[in-house]
């Protein structure tokens, strides 16, 4: 994710992590919650939603609900 350039192949990257269900992307994943895209932070949370909740994506997404950020 973080070598890809261009949002359209973030979003991709991204969904693809998620699709895997390997929570060797889980850091990864918690990394591109600070993407400047809203459809690339979008398309991680959905990849989440998709892997099987540890402490980090949990905490990292009770942080995105908390969070300042309108979207």
């Amino acid at each position: 994710h973080a070598f890809a350039k261009e949002e359209k192949s973030r979003v991709s990257i991204v969904r693809r992590m998620g699709d895997s269900r390997s929570p060797l992307v889980n850091m990864e994943l918690v990394d591109a919650l600070a993407d400047p895209s809203f459809n690339v932070r979008y398309e991680v949370i959905t990849a989440m939603s998709n892997l099987r909740p540890t402490p980090e994506l949990v905490k990292a997404l009770t942080e995105v609900l908390g969070g300042k950020e309108a979207d």
